[in-house]
């Protein structure tokens, strides 16, 4: 890779049942399945996960709690020479559904119990921190599904993650291990400081030179540690705008590359495509979807190259050097580069040619 630049792709673990999806939703959901009843009813079917690749015989098997699966998706990682996955880390103080603060371990534990080859790949976490209530993206369910930021919740999620961090496959920088928080904007600045001394003291005391926190910055800036931008920034930004003809809200690629400011040692995301009406479909909540246009495959490349030209002169093997590609398999939000019976590997060759020439 040009730049000494360290690519890890978003992984989204939700594809099985589990009961917060169950009540937020309806029984059996995953985003598979409202993909499937989407493109069922639909002229402008989106794309699926590619059978062949991963050995399956529907759509609808595609289900993480199959170790054959997330091995296949290892050995594509293993393909491409990319180093590792992103793992969205859904931890919450406050579940009354479950009780449990921990949710789709089931499937994040895979990477973690040696029941995988992971052939030296490396994982690292995202806390998606976001409540899980009134935003359209989490249902309809009144249950309390949330994250309330104080000292005592801190320890719990950092004695949580400190299992992970132990682990030869949890990625570590310098001997520290490294985790981001998606939604760091919704926590304060005296209690973001909180939670990394927290875990940057459990760390110390288990043999680690400390750990690196890095913040979203898509909404603030954060001075005192590393940050990353999350693409798409599709709620807050001018290159989205309402058609009142087609009723619906359309995010240009195009403009959204013009306007988007390059940020010295900021970690940045590439992206390529984003449509949440499969998300958003059962229950129907299709008028408050984004679709993304005029992502032709030159504005596709213009973008990708924009990004990662930023991680020119960065100091080797750093932070700093990871690329977040969004993503490996957000399939509800048709952003997902793993093979698909649409575009099959084309997504995967575009990323890896962007990566690798100058």
């Amino acid at each position: 890779m040009n730049y000494n630049i360290s690519p890890y792709l978003i992984y989204f673990p939700q594809f099985h049942k589990i009961k917060e999806n169950d009540i937020n939703f309806y029984s059996g959901f995953t985003d598979i399945t409202n993909l499937k009843q989407y493109n069922l009813s639909s002229e402008n079917k989106l794309d699926e996960p590619l059978l062949s690749y991963l050995d399956i015989d529907k759509v609808t098997d595609y289900n993480l709690e199959s170790i054959n699966i997330i091995q296949k998706q290892i050995d594509l990682l293993e393909l491409y020479g990319y180093e590792g996955f992103a793992v969205y880390y859904y931890w919450f103080s406050h579940n009354n559904v479950t009780n449990q603060n921990m949710i789709m371990e089931k499937v994040v534990n895979k990477f973690f119990n040696n029941s995988l080859n992971l052939k030296n790949k490396k994982i690292f976490f995202i806390w998606a921190n976001e409540d899980w209530k009134d935003n359209d993206a989490f249902g309809v369910s009144k249950n309390i599904i949330e994250n309330i930021y104080n000292v005592n919740n801190f320890y719990q999620n950092a004695e949580n993650l400190l299992k992970y961090f132990k682990h030869d496959s949890y990625l570590k920088k310098d001997n520290k291990p490294v985790l981001f928080i998606y939604h760091s904007h919704l926590i304060e600045d005296f209690l973001l400081d909180t939670f990394y001394n927290i875990l940057n003291e459990l760390c110390t005391n288990n043999n680690f030179a400390g750990v690196h926190l890095v913040l979203n910055s898509f909404v603030k800036e954060f001075k005192k540690y590393p940050t990353f931008y999350i693409n798409f920034n599709y709620k807050k930004n001018t290159a989205c705008f309402y058609d009142e003809k087609q009723e619906q809200i359309f995010l240009d690629y195009k403009q959204y590359n013009d306007n988007y400011i390059i940020s010295k040692n900021k970690i940045e995301t590439v992206v390529f495509d984003f449509n949440n009406n499969p998300r958003l479909f059962k229950p129907k909540r299709s008028n408050k979807s984004t679709i993304c246009i005029n992502n032709s495959e030159i504005n596709k490349i213009f973008f990708a190259k924009k990004l990662i030209n930023n991680y020119k002169n960065r100091k080797p093997n750093s932070v700093e050097n990871i690329l977040l590609i969004n993503s490996f398999n957000e399939w509800g939000e048709n952003m997902a580069v793993e093979p698909g019976s649409k575009y099959e590997y084309y997504y995967l060759n575009l990323l890896k040619n962007c990566l690798e020439s100058e």
